[in-house]
């Protein structure tokens, strides 16, 4: 081969080359800035409803055993309607701090509805002396969860908290019907299958 062959081969192939390079470079550079044109706009769209379901959804956070955690739940179970509550136990409101709590579950009477594992204890006895519906969690039925509804007339409203995901403080998100209607419907759920 001549070198004047070489040259038209090069003069030929190196335009021919940088031709279909730029084009699939551009081809790849418009694919891959449209995928992260669309990646950048869908993260902040999902970042946009993050923050706005979390700003409507209230999380109260409290220290253990602190007064504003007693007088909070003071006015949950004081709200109108028919009281809902799912947890292991009520021994956290035998002491002076809990009277208040206790006296607001036992005037609910009847409209209170306590789903708890361990039904024993003086405490219970109380409440059912006061007409409070006691029923009893069993070992299958497994949660992480711990939550309070309350209904009034359709209207529902529900605390929940998960005590494996607290830091230094016991932490309640509250939201609604209008807001988590799968959430409430599934909270539901479970009461119903606790009651068989």
């Amino acid at each position: 081969m001549k070198r004047n062959d070489i040259y038209k081969i090069i003069t030929i192939s190196v335009p021919s080359a940088f031709t279909i390079v730029s084009n699939n470079i551009f081809h790849f550079l418009t694919n891959n800035l449209l995928l992260t044109i669309v990646c950048v706009v869908a993260a902040i769209i999902l970042s946009f409803l993050f923050l706005k379901w979390a700003e409507e959804s209230n999380v109260h956070n409290f220290d253990e055993n602190s007064q504003g955690f007693f007088d909070f739940f003071q006015s949950w179970y004081t709200k109108q309607g028919i009281l809902y509550v799912f947890c292991n136990d009520l021994e956290w409101l035998d002491n002076d701090k809990g009277k208040r709590v206790l006296d607001s579950i036992k005037r609910k009477g009847p409209k209170a509805n306590l789903f708890l594992r361990n039904t024993n204890g003086e405490v219970i006895e109380n409440l059912r002396r006061n007409q409070v519906n006691i029923f009893h969690i069993e070992d299958g039925i497994y949660s992480q969860f711990r939550f309070s509804l309350v209904d009034n007339d359709g209207l529902k409203n529900i605390i929940i908290r998960k005590k494996e995901i607290e830091g230094e403080k016991i932490s309640f998100m509250e939201t609604n019907m209008s807001k988590d209607p799968y959430l409430l419907d599934f909270a539901f759920d479970v009461l119903k299958h606790c009651k068989k």
